[in-house]
């Protein structure tokens, strides 16, 4: 399950910022893994359970003519207890 929220602002026309906020929830079952035949000596990991994170971020849209756009983004994800991540991606597209 995902809610979120997303803001766009045209504050020009070739230049649109944006912000974007989402709460996920996943339901997942307990991991199984295969008994070891021997112990050796290192705890195993549990596997995670994603209860609730937060997911947000930001950028820009660019629209600088009718034949150069593309935007930028950088999100973080919070709130896991497995791991956090911070994701930059954009892209430019040009037509000939």
């Amino acid at each position: 399950t995902e809610a979120g929220l997303s803001i766009a602002l045209a504050a020009s026309k070739r230049l649109t910022p944006f912000i974007d906020l989402a709460y996920v929830k996943e339901d997942t079952t307990a991991a199984a893994y295969q008994a070891e035949l021997t112990t050796d000596g290192a705890t195993d990991l549990n596997a995670s359970a994603a209860d609730g994170y937060i997911t947000y971020g930001g950028g820009f849209i660019l629209n600088l003519s009718n034949k150069v756009n593309g935007y930028i983004d950088v999100k973080e994800t919070t709130n896991r207890e497995d791991f956090s991540e911070t994701t930059v991606s954009g892209s430019l597209r040009l037509k000939f």
